[in-house]
């Protein structure tokens, strides 16, 4: 969910990500979710725990409505496309950002070496 918010919300998402240094961390784990002026979208999601093969697969299947609606201009907004390289970075910024926030051991070398070697960010298609 985050994913998306950031993706559909680009703008603000830039604007937190830069300013995350100087801002106090929100209580809410859920980006854009209680902020006013958002772009909401609509969605539904599957959890697949096999592949075709019936071998252990855990994926995700998520289907994404095209158009979604601008609280702030209020109307509807079309989104046919939305770029897979800024999704794959986003899903990478945003798995290791709560992970972070688990305190795990040498994450902070782990995360960091993600970074560096995952260029295009993690798998997602």
């Amino acid at each position: 969910r985050n994913t998306l918010a950031c993706v559909f919300n680009d703008a603000k998402y830039r604007k937190i990500k830069m300013k995350k240094l100087f801002i106090k961390k929100s209580k809410c784990p859920y980006s854009y979710k209680n902020d006013r002026n958002k772009i909401v979208f609509g969605s539904v999601l599957t959890l697949h725990t096999f592949g075709r093969d019936l071998k252990w697969n855990p994926h995700i299947h998520r289907l994404v409505c095209e158009e979604a609606f601008d609280t702030k201009k209020n109307k509807m907004k079309n989104y046919s496309f939305i770029s897979y390289e800024k999704l794959r970075k986003t899903w990478m910024y945003q798995v290791l950002d709560l992970l972070s926030k688990q305190e795990l051991e040498n994450f902070n070398y782990l995360k960091q070496r993600f970074y560096k070697e995952l260029v295009n960010g993690f798998y997602v298609y």
